[in-house]
């Protein structure tokens, strides 16, 4: 099915184009010109009631003009439009719904994707055929069924709550700015110190500098470093995509920990040792800890985590059972746990505990809310050198030690390379 797309006419947005350019004047009420002055008398009013009525037209014209000065003439609508969009989609990342409708479309049907519309039509350009266009009419259908209908049926949609909570959030950090034209001049001057005074102190960001550049440059910068930016929409993605994969940004890329975060202590020094009475001799074997959860799509799932040098000892699951901490980078996947340096895994708290990942087919580090998830998709890494850095593999020191694989010491095994 394809909508209709409705036009915005311009004299639906700007109040002083209806005026200027269509000669419009209804329904506009004019509560303070000469034409309401006491001291007219009726008779006045009457003798002089074009004049009087151009006048009035004229200052209705003026506040008109003022008003679409401070909020439609200095607006760059295109951008408008990209922070909607982008909207849209961090909204349906917020209500978990894009895990949903990207799953969906990966398992269309070709006949589905390219049948009859319910105008007896058949699809045929390639934008119809787009996964771009099956996301846009599936969030289109999540909206009005999942907010909206909801908000019909009662007056306390907990799903409306959350959805105006993230709203509310999301278009109160948006800058003015970054959809004017115009800037007045004491902000352009306070801008120009502020840069001024930074840039005395240390370089200008890089996704400054990205965000400065034109379509073409961005295009060059990526050909440059044989980045691809096909799954690329908006401008604002080419900066992002540029910025994570050059390593630019303020965080670790593909989490939300600053890259100047402090290292925890090295969980796999060779001159560390495992605490004395779970040291995985068989006397004292290592303790396996089990994490129960759900995947993103609510499939139950439990993970057998071995335990590192630095790992917490306790009865049970020593950590927070955090909710996923992953952020997608390039095309919507994520970074897999095995593929962060060691120098950014201290940084994400490693303590060297790991866990058997069936993706990667051997063990990688497990810190608790960075583990992979079935139904996410990552990106590919050199695993050969995430072999080579100790960071993936079962340590040659666990080689062959043993480990309660239970609760309550059951389940020993022999841990293999």
């Amino acid at each position: 099915m394809e909508s209709n797309l409705i036009p915005i006419l311009p004299e639906e947005f700007s109040l002083s184009y209806r005026l200027i350019m269509m000669r419009d004047f209804t329904g506009i009420v004019d509560d303070y010109s000469v034409k309401n002055y006491e001291m007219y008398t009726p008779e006045q009013k009457k003798q002089n009631d074009t004049y009087l009525k151009t006048l009035s037209n004229i200052n209705m014209t003026r506040d008109a003009m003022d008003n679409d000065e401070d909020f439609v003439c200095f607006t760059n609508w295109t951008q408008v439009g990209c922070i909607f969009n982008d909207f849209i989609r961090q909204l349906m990342v917020e209500l978990g719904w894009d895990r949903i409708v990207q799953q969906q479309i990966r398992n269309v049907p070709d006949n589905v994707r390219r049948g009859v519309r319910v105008d007896g039509s058949r699809v045929k350009r390639d934008f119809q055929l787009s996964d771009v266009n099956l996301e846009y009419q599936a969030y289109s259908h999540f909206i009005s069924q999942g907010i909206l209908f909801d908000m019909d049926k009662t007056s306390d949609s907990n799903i409306a709550r959350k959805a105006a909570a993230f709203m509310k959030k999301y278009f109160s950090s948006i800058n003015k700015e970054s959809y004017s034209f115009f800037i007045d001049n004491a902000k352009k001057k306070r801008h120009a110190s502020s840069a001024s005074t930074e840039t005395t102190n240390s370089q200008p960001a890089i996704p400054a500098i990205l965000e400065s550049m034109s379509v073409k440059e961005l295009k060059h910068v990526a050909s440059t470093h044989a980045i691809d930016i096909r799954g690329c929409v908006e401008k604002k993605d080419i900066i992002g995509l540029l910025s994570s994969i050059l390593g630019v940004d303020s965080c670790i890329r593909g989490t939300k920990v600053k890259k100047a975060s402090p290292m925890v202590p090295d969980p796999i020094d060779i001159s560390l040792e495992y605490p004395r009475e779970r040291n995985g001799t068989y006397a004292n074997p290592y303790h396996a800890y089990i994490l129960f959860k759900e995947s993103k799509n609510g499939e139950a799932k439990a993970r057998i985590i071995k335990p590192g040098k630095l790992t917490p000892i306790a009865d049970d699951y020593p950590y927070e059972r955090r909710t996923p901490q992953l952020v997608p980078v390039a095309h919507g996947n994520y970074r897999h746990v095995a593929s962060f340096t060691l120098k950014e895994l201290r940084q994400l708290g490693w303590d060297g505990a790991m866990y058997n990942s069936q993706s990667v087919g051997t063990w990688v580090p497990f810190i608790d809310g960075y583990d992979s998830d079935p139904d996410d998709a990552y990106e590919t890494f050199d695993r050969r050198k995430a072999h080579r850095s100790g960071v993936i593999g079962l340590p040659l020191d666990d080689i062959n030690k043993v480990m309660y694989s239970m609760p309550e010491k059951s389940g020993l095994v022999v841990l293999k390379k």
